[in-house]
């Protein structure tokens, strides 16, 4: 039998035992009833009943009895293996399938599937768990890493730990979105009015980050890509659900009003991780199953009928009017591009790189090879620069699109004008100190980083002629009116 030991602080004092218990042990009500019942919680020496109201500074005492165990069998269950060496498997898992055993699910999980498969699995996580290191949900399809070892094992986990394991899913969310992407930074914790679901909560939580981008909007749904930064239980469905914007087909967390599909859609669609042996960068991608494709190509069907589909996104819009700008720099060898937009969608910035106003571009050099005063770079303002010059409301809240990833002062300046988001299409001096620099402070400041997946390329063709008769028309009725 364990035996956990608590001094009640002011954060647990003034709530009942019972809550108390299944927060500080993260145990389900029924399990501290259990406990209760045959007389395992003490008070200051003494057994109390559930409704006791906790005090600052009282000894709370909990035996724990064991648990019975559960013996877990192989199973000559198939597989859809992605990847296999022998540190690690990587598994394409399908939606109904439970990760590893627990009262109610003993059989016919992904353990007893990868023990029938394998010889040799970790064991840190024991006989119920053995070689995973990170679950998905029994309803939530796709990617995940099982380690056949504990060296590989505890490297996976430390990455995990430490956020350069890379994981991303793909959702279908019910309404659209107004915007393309966005960061939920909300904590997550056991929900106190129903201890089988989590809940966005200040109470017993851990911080949860998840970044989002809309990849499409349908008339009542959205698809969304969501990269978990942090890993905490049923984190995408609470985040989304908090938005209001739940997992289509979620019976936990979605509307009662829903798809029909058993089960979220949400698919756990990349996985990139540092091999714990080799050292190499491993990246794996998997398609969601035929039922997630067939709702999306009737959620297409349904609004190719409704309007006209080949039209530009936002961060298409805004990114090609940065590029537009650029069309403006003389700059021989580069030519960069800014746009700042505000919440409400309305350009409030342009800018591109350029010589100071007064500096003749005729006198000035454009070259970047010999002395720092006979280069560019000591006269050059950058396009975010001018960018932020030449806006015409207060920043702060922000979006700036440009085609080439901020320097470091560009960055400081960027964060001074309350900019929040920074959208960005290429970062080809990425690994440079002054890169670096850059995403430190971006990071620190709690400035959100996207980088668009494709380029952006504008073509400007002028009609001289045109040109001339429209000037010769605005000519004349200066002249004569």
């Amino acid at each position: 039998m364990e035996t956990r030991e608590f001094i009640i602080d002011d954060e647990n004092a003034k709530i009942r035992v019972d809550k108390a218990v299944a927060s500080l042990l993260d145990f389900s009500r029924k399990r501290v009833k259990d406990i209760l019942d045959e007389g395992n919680i003490l008070v200051n020496g003494s057994p109390c009943k559930a409704s006791y109201i906790l005090q600052e500074g009282d000894h709370l005492l909990v035996n724990i009895p064991e648990v019975q165990s559960l013996e877990v069998l192989p199973e000559n269950i198939p597989l859809n293996i992605v990847y296999e060496d022998d540190d690690v498997i990587v598994i394409n898992k399908p939606k109904g399938m439970v990760v590893h055993p627990a009262f109610g699910h003993v059989s016919g999980t992904l353990v007893n599937a990868l023990m029938y498969h394998c010889k040799d699995l970790s064991g840190i996580n024991g006989v119920m768990r053995p070689g995973i290191v990170h679950r998905i949900d029994k309803d939530t399809s796709g990617l995940l890493v099982v380690c056949k070892n504990d060296k590989a094992h505890l490297a996976l986990s430390e990455q995990l730990s430490n956020k350069t394991c890379h994981r991303e899913y793909l959702a279908i969310v019910h309404h659209p979105f107004s915007h393309e992407h966005g960061t939920i930074n909300a904590p997550i914790g056991r929900d106190e009015k129903d201890r089988q679901k989590m809940a966005v909560t200040a109470n017993n939580s851990k911080e949860a980050i998840t970044h989002f981008t809309v990849l499409e909007n349908f008339k009542d749904y959205a698809l969304v890509r969501c990269r978990l930064e942090t890993g905490r239980t049923h984190q995408i469905r609470v985040h989304m659900q908090y938005i209001k914007h739940p997992i289509a087909g979620d019976p936990k967390y979605g509307h009662r009003k829903t798809i029909d599909t058993n089960g979220q859609l949400l698919h756990a669609c990349k996985l990139e991780f540092i091999h714990p042996t080799t050292k190499e960068y491993m990246s794996f991608e998997a398609e969601p199953d035929q039922t997630f494709k067939n709702i999306l190509e009737k959620f297409k069907e349904r609004r190719f009928c409704m309007k006209r589909a080949d039209v530009l996104s936002w961060d298409e819009y805004f990114m090609s009017m940065a590029h537009l700008s650029a069309k403006r720099s003389k700059d021989p060898s580069t030519q960069v591009g800014a746009c700042i937009v505000n919440s409400q969608k309305r350009v409030v910035g342009l800018g591109y790189n350029g010589f100071p106003k007064g500096c003749d571009d005729n006198e000035f050099p454009w070259g970047r090879d010999g002395e720092f005063l006979d280069t560019k770079y000591p006269y050059v303002v950058h396009a975010e620069l001018n960018a932020i010059l030449n806006s015409i409301q207060d920043l702060n809240g922000c979006t700036i699109y440009v085609s080439l990833f901020p320097c470091n002062e560009c960055a400081k300046a960027i964060i001074q004008s309350g900019i929040k988001c920074v959208v960005y299409e290429s970062d080809k001096y990425a690994g440079t100190e002054a890169n670096i620099a850059s995403k430190k402070m971006f990071r620190d400041a709690g400035v959100e980083l996207v980088q668009l997946t494709y380029e952006i390329t504008v073509d400007v063709n002028v009609k001289k002629e045109c040109a001339k008769l429209i000037t010769a028309f605005i000519g004349f009725w200066v002249v004569y009116l």
